[in-house]
This record gives structure tokens, C-alpha cells and sequence, in this order.
């Protein structure tokens, strides 16, 4: 792909999935003197159970961005994936692209039947991606950006409809200059 045009790439949508979990927020430092131990200031909650996450798919390219599907965590099939996501989100970005090419990773959720034949039916070119190359997906750092973003807001305790709320907004408040 070294010879590609910048109108060629323009044409890439990059797509993945994330997981965003409560409690990933690294380690906690208090400073205290001795007689401040038991201060409920000075306490830091633990993760031993009840920890949420929920798992999204996105796509970007030039100067846009899809919506956030936050996946539905009871269907997890190839064919789930084709109704949640190619068939809503996916297909309605497509139609901003004159001959777009697909850049997914080769999760076997990519590479089942449901999913081949979709992309089959719409001749939906995918960017040959080696496998066992290093994830150079530029999605990966909006991920990124977006768990630090959630990991600002979210507390420990909140219920996963604060977790996915606290995600959506995350993504709605990338400016496109980022991507």
C-alpha cells in the first residue's frame, strides 16, 4: 500500500471492537498521616466482584466517524454480528464512500460465513492484512483516548447503564481534528 494516493486511503473505513470495564482506573496513592487510616478520605475502593463492561464496535475514516454500537452481550453469534453492526451502523457509513475498503482485524467473527457472505453480497473490498502484523489500526488510539475520557467520570459502583452512557459520550466528544 506504499504507493497509495491520499483519495485512496480516504476510502479505508477502520473498524474494531473495544471492551470498556468500570475499575480500570490503575493504581490508587493516598497520602495520610497514621491516625487518618480508617478516614473514609483516605480509602480506596476495591474490585474482589461486580465489575462492568460492556464491548463496542466503531469504524473511522477521513474525517468521520460511525456510530458507537455497544454490543448486546446475549448475542455474540457471527449472524448477531451482521444484524448489530453490518447491517445497521456499518452499512449506513458505507454510504458516504464512492468504493470503500474494509480494514477489520481477522477475529473469527470477521472471518465466518454470516459475515463473508454480507460482504460478498455488497462486493465490499477488504485491505489485505497480514496476520501476525502489528495492529497499526489508527482506531486503537481513539480507543485509548476514550477509556482515559471514561475512566475521568465513571465511579466505582455506577451500574453498566452509567458505564454505557459515560462510553457513548466518551466517543461524541472525539473532535474529527483527532481522528
Amino acid at each position: 500500500h506504499l504507493g497509495w494516493t491520499i483519495d485512496q486511503w480516504k476510502q479505508v473505513i477502520w473498524t474494531d471492537e473495544s471492551s470498556f470495564e468500570s475499575g480500570k482506573s490503575g493504581q490508587l496513592r493516598v497520602w495520610r498521616t497514621a491516625d487518618e487510616e480508617f478516614n473514609q478520605e483516605c480509602t480506596g475502593s476495591t474490585h474482589k466482584s461486580g465489575r462492568t463492561s460492556v464491548m463496542v464496535w466503531g469504524a473511522i475514516a477521513y474525517d468521520q466517524k460511525s456510530e458507537l454500537v455497544v454490543m448486546d452481550k446475549n448475542k455474540r453469534t457471527a449472524a448477531d454480528f451482521v444484524d448489530q453492526v453490518y447491517d445497521g451502523p456499518l452499512l449506513q457509513f458505507l454510504t458516504g464512500f464512492i468504493d470503500p475498503i474494509l480494514m477489520e482485524d481477522g477475529a473469527p467473527i470477521h472471518r465466518a460465513k454470516a459475515a463473508t457472505e454480507w460482504r460478498d453480497e455488497l462486493e465490499l473490498k477488504k485491505l489485505i492484512w497480514p496476520a501476525q502484523s502489528p495492529d497499526m489500526n489508527p482506531i486503537e488510539n481513539l480507543w485509548a483516548v476514550m477509556k482515559k475520557a471514561v475512566q475521568k467520570v465513571h465511579k466505582s459502583g455506577d451500574t453498566v447503564d452509567v458505564l454505557i452512557k459515560n462510553t457513548k459520550e466518551a466517543c461524541k466528544n472525539i473532535p474529527m481534528e483527532v481522528i
